[in-house]
């Protein structure tokens, strides 16, 4: 197979295009420069590698290496002896660009029916031309088109465009077959599926390719719907956990309130609800780590924040019940109070199931997936409880170091200390089972849980000792 590369970049002297693939033997390829823009590559291979993915790579002349936006591109569903390979350069400053994380990609502009790409049938003496179409955000209800001054593509008429599938969201594609040689001209555009009518063209020219003379087949790449209005915007609303304190959470807001505050955001037509940090700042376990910008970890989750009625093993139900409303009736939030009460009912449970945790594999699998932050995290909770104090330089010399050996040793199942060691791998557990129970719904709603970070990390923290 005989794969023609070709892309248009207005490069300047010293600038230097690659294509950069994830197979060794050709991991690199130099594209050639022909003319007004345009760049050239050529690869020869007996039988396509399957899984075969490139990209394309900027090198300046001091060697300094610039990379287009998206995921790599995969070469799959190529057939004949000679394919072109029609790309676009993916700008990584393009505002669309923003849009290719996850949020925009799997929540806020997730299809909704996918249908499977049209597949033509090849014939001879024709070219079998895809459209590959880089676009993540497309309103609901409408669905993208690609037509265009020849029969195939409508004739311009709206009724007769072709509708392009989202199997490989958000790459958008469809086939044709062209006479080799054929000059078009195309636009995208969003159209009613009920009445097949245009309701947003692209702006600008309308683009043009010529399908070459000895093409079996060509992928004609393009990225970025040229909308009128410039760049998306969604509307979203900023809240600290602590603030949404229910009738369900006790004394404080916790992450399974985010759960309705969502449904309120999303019946207001909101796509966002960002969080003050919700790190864990225990290092006094007085009102003053109630900041939530002085974490002791980047990682830890806040035991605050913990519905405790969740727990494997449940509070007592009329205690826990006239406590949580003395809590809830208060003005404001009895910091040490809520956290003192959450921890006790947290140790309650988790001395009920600690001798259960080495067989449950969720756990296991918890603590096996944090190893790079978890045991460190732990190790220095114990430390700061069996010595009083956050503050790590006032410890013994032998515990102000960190020291790895000791770490492991501190943390090892047969440690004198783990089960002091595993309630705070509990705690993490169970916290970040409740914030993804949270996220997982918010997602189903279409509302993307943004966080928030402190700027810096406390000197008092696990992270700076």
């Amino acid at each position: 197979m005989h794969l023609h590369f070709s892309i248009h970049y207005a490069s300047r002297w010293g600038q230097q295009l690659f294509i950069e693939t994830n197979h060794e033997k050709f991991a690199q390829i130099p594209l050639h420069y022909q003319a007004d823009g345009w760049w050239q590559a050529d690869l020869v291979v007996a039988h396509l590698p399957a899984g075969l993915q490139y990209n394309y790579v900027l090198r300046e002349a001091d060697g300094h290496e610039r990379r287009e936006a998206g995921k790599a591109r995969a070469l799959s569903g190529l057939k004949g002896r000679v394919v072109y390979l029609a790309d676009s350069w993916r700008e990584l400053h393009h505002p669309d660009s923003a849009l290719l994380n996850t949020a925009f990609t799997e929540v806020i502009f997730r299809p909704g029916q996918v249908r499977k790409a049209k597949a033509v049938r090849s014939q001879k003496g024709l070219a079998k031309v895809r459209f590959d179409f880089l676009q993540v955000r497309v309103p609901a209800g409408l669905e993208l088109v690609v037509l265009g001054d020849v029969p195939e593509l409508g004739n311009w008429q709206p009724a007769e465009a072709q509708v392009l599938a989202a199997e490989h969201f958000p790459l958008w594609q469809t086939q044709i077959l062209l006479a080799p040689g054929t000059q078009f001209s195309y636009k995208y555009a969003l159209r009613d599926p009920e009445t097949k009518e245009i309701v947003i063209w692209e702006q600008g020219d309308n683009r043009t390719y010529t399908v070459p003379a000895a093409a079996d087949m060509v992928v004609k790449s393009d990225a970025y719907f040229r909308f009128a209005a410039g760049g998306w915007k969604g509307m979203g609303v900023a809240v600290p956990v602590f603030s949404l304190r229910s009738a369900q959470s006790c004394g404080i807001g916790e992450f399974m309130d985010l759960i309705p505050f969502v449904d309120w955001a999303a019946d207001q037509g909101m796509q966002l609800v960002q969080i003050l940090p919700i790190n864990d700042t225990s290092s006094s376990f007085t009102w003053v780590d109630s900041y939530p910008y002085s974490a002791i970890s980047v990682f830890a989750l806040h035991p605050i924040y913990l519905r405790v009625d969740q727990l494997e093993v449940a509070p007592p139900k009329a205690a826990h019940q006239r406590t949580r409303t003395q809590l809830n009736a208060l003005a404001e939030v009895d910091y040490e109070a809520v956290l003192q009460y959450k921890l006790k009912l947290a140790r309650r449970a988790y001395d009920r199931q600690r001798s259960k945790l080495a067989k449950n594999k969720a756990f296991q699998s918890f603590v096996a997936d944090n190893a790079h932050w978890l045991p460190a995290y732990a190790a220095f909770c114990y430390l700061r409880d069996q010595h009083a104090t956050a503050d790590w330089l006032r410890w013994p010399a032998a515990d102000q170091n960190y020291d790895q050996e000791r770490i492991d040793a501190l943390t090892a199942p047969t440690s004198a200390a783990y089960t002091e060691i595993a309630f705070h791998y509990y705690l993490q557990y169970h916290l970040d089972k409740q914030l993804y129970a949270a996220a997982s719904y918010a997602r189903q709603r279409g509302i993307i849980l943004k966080g928030d970070i402190p700027i810096g990390i406390d000197r008092e923290s696990a992270d700076a000792w």
